[in-house]
């Protein structure tokens, strides 16, 4: 996952393109050439597992609603 919070949105909407249930779909080809990077990692980690993609989509989610930092889940592992 993407350290840097800045980059959250994109991930967050190449998971919700990839998610086969999603409403949202590919179909800028520019912005799709500007991710092509972001996007084959995605598939290369997820293996195309809609499961893991949720999953992965509603884990960025929770960063992105600032529910779930970095901070705190360093404090987590080290108390």
């Amino acid at each position: 996952m993407a350290s840097d919070t800045a980059q959250l949105p994109r991930v967050y909407i190449m998971l919700r393109e990839m998610d086969q249930a999603s409403p949202i779909k590919r179909n800028n080809s520019r912005r799709l050439a500007i991710n092509r990077d972001l996007f084959a990692s995605i598939q290369q980690v997820t293996n195309r597992d809609q499961r893991t993609i949720k999953e992965l989509e509603a884990l960025v989610k929770l960063f992105m609603d600032g529910e779930l930092n970095y901070p705190s889940l360093e404090m987590a592992s080290n108390g």
